[in-house]
């Protein structure tokens, strides 16, 4: 059955002030950068998260760690951190399974002025912070900056082929065509930054990652930073939510909202001449979806999104052959190309 749509036309709340007393905080207690790292049920994991924050060659950070209600022993990982270092904090939420909203909450509590993020089946690289914090320094008028990240199994070990990351930043054609990155962990923005684009949506069961880089980079496609190198290690393991097979079709619809709120509310004439024709782009979101099933050994997953491309989509039977085609001659870390 196809998910129920959502709605996405609205965008998110104003980023909230901080609160009169943070404001009015020393700087010996006040942190440079916030890093907000959302868990659920990550306790395989966490502890290596966690550890490759605090062992960064750049101290002067806080990190908190927002639970959106786990089962499993992530609270009792994520306490024993508490009590060791008083850079970690910590939040425990009622469970919602929107992890937009559960990074808006630790958003709403950081202090610093620059802002990261880092999954909690993910890690840094140690001079991630430093690497990132100090592009946004030597160059005072970009807004944010952002990297790619390695690829690593569920044990940790980074696989021998990775994908591949382009030496420039991409522009906004490219960027509104999907060559853009989709994960927050590469990603340092200043505060100023998120009160003007506001938070993620938190209507988005998935791909809010892609919606908030969307908004940066109509605002600031010009200034936004580049770092051509990786910081973060990327884990690709079955128990990700975006790789259970219940949630493909959810995955699909959010991508399918988050295309239409671009192509709606994409209004002045030098940006809309980077948009590509709307069945084009949809069909791009569902075909890429079907390789990166195809790439996590979920090849049944593959056929059915490229069946709701030819439905949903309603692409020429002979383009879509052509997808099929290409998919099935594609090796996992080659990018596509039309």
């Amino acid at each position: 059955m196809a998910p129920q749509t959502t709605e996405t036309d609205d965008l998110p709340a104003p980023f909230a002030k901080l609160q009169a007393e943070e404001k009015t905080a020393t700087l010996a207690t006040t942190p440079q950068i916030s890093v907000v790292m959302p868990v659920y049920n990550a306790a395989p994991y966490l502890a290596e998260a966690i550890e490759s924050v605090l062992q960064q060659s750049l101290p002067d950070f806080e990190l908190i760690v927002v639970d959106d209600g786990s089962t499993d022993g992530s609270p009792a990982v994520a306490k024993a951190y508490l009590r060791q270092d008083a850079r970690v904090r910590y939040m425990r939420l009622p469970h919602c399974g929107i992890n937009t909203r559960v990074r808006n909450e630790g958003l709403t509590e950081t202090r610093g002025a620059y802002i990261a993020f880092l999954d909690a089946d993910d890690r840094y690289l140690p001079d991630a912070l430093e690497r990132l914090y100090n592009q946004l320094q030597q160059q005072p008028q970009c807004p944010a900056v952002f990297a790619y990240g390695q690829v690593m199994d569920a044990n940790g070990h980074l696989l021998k082929q990775q994908p591949g990351q382009p030496k420039q930043k991409p522009t906004l054609a490219q960027v509104f065509r999907g060559y853009c990155p989709d994960h927050l962990q590469g990603l340092m923005l200043r505060r100023q930054t998120l009160e003007g684009i506001g938070l993620l949506n938190p209507t988005l069961p998935a791909h809010g990652d892609y919606e908030f880089y969307l908004r940066l980079w109509r605002q600031y496609a010009e200034t936004i930073a580049y770092l051509p190198e990786p910081v973060f290690a990327y884990r690709r393991h079955a128990g990700s939510l975006t790789r259970q097979p219940e949630r493909l079709y959810q995955i699909l619809e959010a991508r399918r909202q988050v295309l239409l709120w671009l192509y709606q509310t994409t209004t002045e004439p030098d940006q809309q001449r980077h948009l590509p024709p709307f069945q084009e782009r949809l069909t791009r979101t569902y075909c890429y979806a079907a390789q990166d099933r195809l790439q996590n050994g979920q090849p049944e997953l593959a056929r059915k999104a490229l069946e709701a491309a030819r439905q949903d989509a309603q692409i020429p039977a002979h383009y879509w052959w052509r997808w099929c085609f290409r998919l099935w001659l594609k090796s996992w870390y080659s990018p596509l190309h039309f």
